[in-house]
Formats: C-alpha cells, structure tokens, sequence
C-alpha cells in the first residue's frame, strides 16, 4: 500500500510544472480625458520606446498594455493552478521612497502594438487584482489566477494603470523583465 502511495505521489509531482513567461508584446499609450469633438485631444501610441509609464492622474493617464502567449505545455488554462504577474523595480530615479497603487485589468490580447490608441484599444475589464509599492522595491508579485484561467486561446492580455506616484518599467523594446509565472496541475 505504501508503495501504490509514493508512486501515485510521483506521478502526481511530475505531471506539475512551472513556466516563467516573457511579454510577447506591449505598447504604451497616452491620453486624456478631455475631448476635442468626439476624440481625445491627446491620444497617442508610445510603442518601440524602451520604457513605459503607467499613471493617472488629473486628466492625464498613461497605460501599459501587455501580451503574454502561454507555453506549449498548456494545453488547456483550466490546466493553470497558480499565475502571477512579476513586475520589475520601478525605474525611478529619487532619493525619498515614492509609493504608488498598480491596478491590473484584464484586456483582450489581439491588440496591435504598433497601431493601438486609447480610442482604438480594446475596452480593459474590472481590476483583476492590484498592490501597493515604492520607488526603491519591485512590487509583490501580484496574483492572476483567475484572468489566466478565463485567458482564450492560450494568450492573455493585461493593462498596468497606477496610481500616485508614476511607474517606469522597460518595455519589451527596453528588455523588460516583466515576467508571468505559471503553475500547472
């Protein structure tokens, strides 16, 4: 009996995995809530820039957008255990500590980096999750399960907003380290 235990305890160890996930693409916009006519008066893509801004604040927000295609060996997101969105130490340049709020909102992950504005970009849902931080730390790690495992097509898409203090982090152009880790079943 005991030995039926350790196998299936076995089997069941190593069908788990773990992934760290790298952005497939981003973009960062600008805008602001002020309209001239129908459109925004600011309305303007940053991408290929090597940093992005996340912030809001008066009328003025600046967003991150961010992709992320799941590995081959997802097969199915209900798969997905545990995902987590690590972002990287703010690039903030201060000597006093600066603390900011990140939002996290799901977004459907077929926007096109080079073309998307805040007119055109598709409509970001309710906060997923958020946290606190400062200038000086990385922020936690903020838990996603949940988006990851309602992700369609093994591709999930995510938009960074803050609060506070803005946050700098490098784009994928910048070589971001912005990573997802996943755990399987």
């Amino acid at each position: 009996m005991k030995i039926f235990a350790a196998i299936s305890t076995l089997v069941a160890l190593s069908s788990a995995a773990q992934y760290s996930v790298s952005i497939d693409k981003d973009a960062g916009l600008v805008y602001t809530n002020t309209k001239c006519g129908k459109n925004y008066c600011i309305d303007s893509n940053l991408n290929g820039l090597h940093t992005y801004t996340a912030f809001s604040g008066n009328e003025h927000f600046l967003r991150i957008l961010m992709s992320f295609n799941f590995p081959n060996g997802i097969k199915n997101a209900s798969d997905i255990e545990e995902c987590v969105l690590a972002l990287p130490k703010p690039l903030t340049k201060s000597p006093n500590n600066h603390y900011y709020n990140l939002f996290v909102r799901k977004l459907d992950a077929d926007f096109s980096a080079s073309n998307v504005t805040a007119r055109n970009a598709p409509k970001a849902g309710e906060v997923i999750n958020q946290t606190t931080g400062d200038n000086k730390n990385a922020p936690p790690r903020i838990n996603i399960t949940a988006a990851c495992k309602a992700a369609a097509n093994r591709k999930l898409g995510l938009v960074i907003d803050a609060s506070g203090t803005p946050v700098t982090i490098k784009s994928k152009a910048g070589g971001s380290d912005t990573r997802l880790y996943i755990r399987t079943k």
